[in-house]
């Protein structure tokens, strides 16, 4: 048996030989007609969906003061989130508006709206 030591292996691989290797073994797949037989896990469903779901957003501008100050004063009714179109987080800040989560989830928003860089309109990308 050989064994190889530290001197004789010295090539590195990097992330873009990965993609392209896996890139490759998928072609390789398609054109064999081979299937893996493992199942998807529920998770790797689900973050795979919300990988998907993610891509597919598009960011909204609006300004930075009119985001923070809603938040603010109007932010435990979510009222922020459909500003910006998210209507299944205002539903949930409007559902939870009673117990006060929505106005910590809101001061939460208003940390994270406060670090966005502005635009030349002094909009940020939610």
């Amino acid at each position: 048996m050989s064994t190889l030591s530290t001197e004789q292996v010295e090539t590195t691989c990097t992330f873009e030989d990965f993609v392209a290797a896996e890139a490759e073994l998928q072609e390789l797949k398609e054109k064999h007609n081979i299937v893996d037989k493992e199942k998807s896990s529920l998770w790797k469903k689900l973050g795979d969906k919300y990988v998907a779901y993610k891509e597919s957003v598009k960011p909204v501008a609006i300004s930075k003061k009119k985001y923070c100050l809603t938040a603010l004063f109007l932010g435990w009714l979510g009222v922020h989130q459909f500003m910006t179109g998210k209507k299944v987080a205002g539903a949930l800040y409007l559902l939870t508006s009673w117990t006060g989560i929505s106005f910590a989830m809101s001061v939460l928003d208003i940390f994270h709206a406060a670090f966005l860089k502005v635009d030349e309109n002094n909009c940020i990308n939610i």
